[in-house]
This record gives structure tokens, sequence and C-alpha cells, in this order.
């Protein structure tokens, strides 16, 4: 009986390391000469360094919150090398809030024509929201030992983005102006000498139709099963084009300097993408 039960037991360890080594093997083949789709989403932190205030006094940060919804596809030449492009859509912005914003404006009067005013306002917020369509281009580089399936892994590369909207939500409480009540639509000149609403929901004439980011990407890929691939990745987005359109590219209130508006977002991107072996 002893012997029968020493024989099954070496029969199950002999079958343990063979279906490990199964399981390396099949982890090695399915990350080389592979293509691959996905869809992904992501919750992201975003903001619009120096973002554009026309010439008004300026308010602090707040809080702004935006999503990325992708459709990915690549191809991973082998276990340290891949390649990633695909379309995302993603909503971006700046959102402002200050107890109060004072100094001088310039408000329509009942002729049609425009007067400067001393006033004041407070409980002021500035919400700008912005849609983009992006392709990016992206260099996948894998580390771990090939057997192993699960990943660390860098994407790194360059981001074309298209602008598709742009809005704003711009409230506040007048509270004088020349000790009389103030609208709170206010205007001023853009830099070809025209008078334009500071307040204007809609300010797509105001942001650049394009930008070009980087991508810098961190995180883990895990294989599951045969055919599928969970991603999971810490990202962030940074432009290089002026957000601002030049007609807007009016100098600050603070010191009377133009600075150029970048795009800056990232967070928590999740894919999930499946595997097609070309051999």
């Amino acid at each position: 009986m002893k012997k029968i039960i020493v024989f099954l037991g070496m029969l199950l360890f002999v079958a343990g390391l063979n279906a490990q080594q199964q399981a390396r093997m099949n982890a090695s083949e399915m990350v080389s000469n592979r293509l691959f789709i996905g869809l992904g989403g992501a919750f992201t932190g975003t903001v619009i360094t120096q973002q554009n205030f026309y010439g008004e006094p300026e308010l602090d940060y707040a809080a702004k919150y935006g999503n990325v919804f992708s459709f990915s596809t690549g191809y991973i030449l082998n276990e340290h090398v891949g390649f990633e492009t695909g379309i995302s859509f993603s909503k971006q912005g700046v959102a402002y809030a200050d107890v109060k914003q004072q100094g001088t404006f310039v408000f329509k009067n009942s002729a049609g024509g425009y007067d400067s005013l001393s006033a004041k306002f407070t409980d002021v917020a500035r919400d700008i929201t912005t849609n983009y369509l992006n392709i990016p281009v992206l260099l996948r580089l894998d580390f771990g030992a090939p057997e192993n399936r699960s990943k660390f892994r860098v994407l790194l590369g360059p981001q074309f983005s298209f602008l598709r909207s742009a809005t704003q939500v711009y409230t506040r409480v007048p509270a004088n102006t020349g000790g009389s009540a103030a609208p709170t639509e206010t205007y001023i000149k853009d830099t070809e000498g025209k008078w334009f609403s500071v307040t204007e929901p809609d300010i797509s004439d105001r942001i650049s139709k394009n930008d070009i980011q980087v991508v810098f990407d961190i995180g883990s890929d895990f294989l599951i099963g045969n055919h599928l691939m969970l991603s999971t990745g810490i990202r962030a987005n940074y432009g290089f084009k002026d957000v601002n359109t030049e007609p807007y590219r009016l100098e600050s209130h603070k010191d009377g300097v133009y600075v150029e508006s970048k795009n800056l977002y990232g967070g928590i991107y999740l894919s999930l993408n499946y595997l097609i072996p070309l051999n």
C-alpha cells in the first residue's frame, strides 16, 4: 500500500512539473509575434497650464476631472518590444474657483458701447471643458522573464490630438460696479482689436484645433487564458502646442506678460486586449 501511495505521489509531482512547464511555454509563446485589439478607459485629473483670462483678474485653480475611452491595436514583436496605436476620446480642461474677483472690467452699455468700470464679483467659478479625438503612436517596452504571465511595461511616444469641442461655464455674483449692480458678462478686445465676450459659453474659436502631446505610461500586463491580456497603468500626457489661438493670446492681468497654455492630464488606465497569433 505504501508503494502505491509513493508511486501516486510521484505521478502527481511529475504532472505538476509538466503543467508548470507548459504554462511557462504558453506564456512565452503568447507574448511573441502577436497582434492585439482592445478596449480601454481611464479616469484622469486634468489642467491647462497658464490658461488665459484675457487680461481680467485671475482665479485660483480648482480640481478638474476627465476621462478617456479608447480603442487600441498593436503588435507585440517579442517578449520585450512592441508597438501600439488606436483611437481615443478624451475629456480634458481646467477649473478655477475663488471667493472674489476684483478689478477693472469692460461692460456693454445700453447704447451698445463699452464702458470700463471698477467691479467686484464673489463666489466665482470658471470651468472649461475640451473634448479631443486622439491618435497615439507608442513604443512598448516589456520587462520580466518570458515565461511570466505578468510583466512590467512602459509605453512612450507622441499623440496627435484633434479638438472636437470647447465650452466654459463662467459663474460669478456681482457685488458692485461704481455703486450699482453689475451684469456678469464682460468684454475685452482680442489681439486683432475685435471685442468679444469673455464669458461666452462656446469657446471653440479660442482653442487650437490640434495638439501634439507626449505620452508616458508605466504599468503591467497580465495574461488571462490563451488570448486575453489585461493592461493597467498610470499615464501622463503633456501637450507641446499653445492651447490658445492667435487672436486670444492676451497679456495677463497680473504682470502684463503672455505665457503659452499647455494641456496636461493623467490618471489610471485600464484596458482588455485580445491576442491574435500570426504564426
